[in-house]
């Protein structure tokens, strides 16, 4: 077993010491020489590489069209998934006990790239309405189209709520709490009007965050509620706002915010969409070892073709080496033969893949769509099985002594002059 092991470990060595550019260059220095060769050998058996080549090929097929459905059926789902009406890369934190005092939650604000706002559904004069409280020179400012706050005292109002209820800058609105003993609240001026461009907006009364904050703090005092507790009367903000540059910085923007608030629930502008096509990866991850095993079997159709290949003609090979040529060249020669084979291969499966998705995809229901990515993925796959499948013929040809193929004795990974001279245990 230890003796299985070392040479286990020896052929994976030379594997990669294949690869390396001097050999890679010696071996192409080899080509015109070694190519006729091959191409001969693949005439003369050009039934059985057929076969194995068409086999490659539908190995690739089935990749690419599993890899299509698999796709199309996650970006279908997500793209008939609803996004959240809210203004785009915003991050709402809906905060059930907050447990921070609102000071503490200043620096956030300031570093600029987060904002802290309360929401709440309040009863004012003007009926229930959400009531925002902002931070000065929050970015939510601009999705309302203004610059800047109402003073201190004042609120902005939704320019349809404000026509509906007959009011104008300048008048009053009271914003409170409904309870046994009446309406309790404070009054605020009316001091501009906001035209909603989004439904977190729609129909809203904006306020600075300090005032909000105030205000619900001394509701809280009123009903007896402890301050900095759950529940509407609670002071503290309820959500947070973030944005990102671009696409690339918003799961770090997210992975910072969860480090800050690691019990909060984080929703973000496009998150139904990204949790449908995650939740369709993760419910279609099995496939994945689906198309592993295409490969695998692609794999061991290369080997069982070569090995065959190679059992076939001890003899020849044997004659080979024994008239000058050394093992390089002839382990060369056969990885040729299957190269021939599994790059038409590959070129069948590749064409015929793309070309199966067209047709599925006009015909059926579920949508296959094919990534450039998948296509590479299939053809580095390809290229991969064959080269692992092809290298332990190869090898074990390499390794053997031109008297131990002429006799046609059996071949071993490790070649010891004994088991060369006898081969009447294991091997090939």
């Amino acid at each position: 077993m230890i003796d299985f092991i070392v040479a286990l470990w020896g052929g994976v060595k030379n594997l990669f010491y294949s690869l390396h550019p001097r050999q890679l260059r010696r071996f192409a220095a080899e080509l015109p020489v070694l190519t006729p060769l091959a191409v001969r050998s693949v005439r003369r058996r050009l039934p059985r590489y057929l076969m194995v080549g068409v086999s490659l090929g539908a190995g690739i097929i089935i990749f690419l069209v599993l890899s299509a459905s698999f796709r199309g059926s996650a970006v279908d789902l997500a793209g008939r998934t609803s996004p959240m009406d809210l203004p785009a890369d915003i991050v709402v934190l809906d905060i059930a006990d907050w447990g921070r005092a609102a000071g503490d939650l200043g620096w956030v604000g300031a570093a600029g790239s987060y904002e802290v706002f309360d929401s709440w559904e309040a009863p004012t004069s003007v009926g229930l309405r959400r009531v925002l409280g902002l931070p000065e020179g929050g970015r939510l400012l601009g999705w309302l189209g203004l610059d800047h706050l109402p003073p201190p005292g004042g609120v902005l109002l939704a320019a349809d709520v404000a026509a509906a209820a007959g009011l104008r800058p300048g008048d009053t609105v009271l914003v409170g709490r409904v309870g046994r003993d009446g309406f309790t609240g404070r009054g605020y001026r009316l001091a501009g009007l906001h035209e909603a461009r989004d439904s977190l907006f729609r129909g809203t009364l904006v306020m600075s965050l300090e005032e909000l904050l105030e205000l619900r703090a001394a509701l809280g005092a009123a009903s007896g509620s402890p301050a900095g507790g759950p529940g509407a009367d609670s002071p503290q903000p309820t959500a947070l706002a973030a944005w990102a540059g671009s696409e690339g910085t918003l799961p770090r923007m997210l992975e910072r915010v969860k480090g800050l608030f690691p019990d909060a629930t984080i929703w973000w502008a496009a998150l139904p969409g990204d949790q449908a096509y995650r939740a369709v990866g993760g419910f279609l991850a099995p496939g994945r070892l689906v198309l592993a095993l295409v490969f695998v079997l692609a794999g061991l159709g290369v080997f069982n073709v070569m090995l065959l290949s190679l059992l076939g003609r001890k003899a020849q090979l044997g004659v080979l080496k024994a008239l000058g040529s050394d093992d390089d060249e002839v382990f060369l020669l056969l990885f040729l033969e299957g190269g021939f084979m599994a790059l038409g291969g590959s070129a069948l499966g590749l064409t015929g893949g793309a070309f199966l998705v067209r047709v599925f995809d006009r015909v059926s229901e579920l949508p296959l769509l094919l990534t450039p990515s998948a296509l590479v993925w299939a053809a580095a796959l390809g290229v991969v099985s064959f080269y692992l499948a092809s290298w332990f013929p190869a090898t074990l040809c390499r390794r053997a002594s031109p008297i131990q193929l002429m006799a046609e004795r059996r071949l071993y990974l490790d070649p010891r002059s004994t088991c060369a001279q006898c081969g009447r245990c294991g091997g090939f």
